[in-house]
């Protein structure tokens, strides 16, 4: 699917000074290299850590699910982008359409009214090349984080014995010995002292 480029004149937000029109602009150059997802630390350290997940299996398991979220969001995403695509082809041939319609026209009130409906066209074209370029932001993050979330996966992979059920149990296991209090308070549970 070739790129979309977004339309090159510059438009100018409504009932702004120019101070307000400097800030909009430069608050834009923040945003480029800001990473807007989860970073790769925040991943291992926080989301499939050692403690939380204290076994291969666990963090392994975790990794998989957190990977399956962001794969489905991502498909989402890409079947909102191509239907945004289509909406600006749409759009762009319903201006064509109109621009005929009025050069057939002599009728002045009906001019202006092919004008007023070119406009509000083409300002819903401005607003899905915006949505696109927040759509291509958001699938660069969830493409990032899956690839910390995999690679959790790849270190952990062999480490897993295949035996889900004994998995699962060394897991509830390691966690409860870990948090003793946490277990004891809330489950009224006792670690295995193996």
């Amino acid at each position: 699917m070739p790129e979309l480029e977004e339309p090159k004149k510059k438009r100018k937000l409504f009932l702004l000074d120019d101070r307000q029109r400097e800030i909009m602009d430069h608050t834009l150059t923040y945003f480029e290299g800001l990473h807007f997802g989860m970073t790769e630390f925040q991943i291992k350290n926080f989301v499939v850590n050692k403690v939380e997940f204290p076994t291969p299996f666990s963090r392994w398991r975790q990794a998989k699910l957190e990977l399956w979220g962001r794969y489905c969001g991502v498909m989402e995403t890409h079947f909102s982008y191509r239907e945004t695509v289509a909406k600006i082809e749409l759009a762009k041939a319903r201006i064509e359409r109109l621009r005929t319609k009025k050069s057939m026209s002599s009728d002045g009130n009906i001019m202006s009214i092919y004008d007023a409906k070119i406009k509000l066209l083409k300002i819903k074209i401005e607003r899905h090349y915006f949505s696109l370029a927040v759509t291509r932001k958001t699938v660069v993050d969830k493409l990032r984080e899956m690839q910390a979330f995999f690679d959790v996966v790849q270190e952990n992979e062999p480490l897993v014995t295949g035996d889900d059920k004994e998995e699962e149990k060394k897991f509830w296991n390691e966690k409860m010995k870990k948090n003793r209090q946490i277990f004891r308070e809330r489950y009224e549970l006792e670690a295995d002292e193996k």
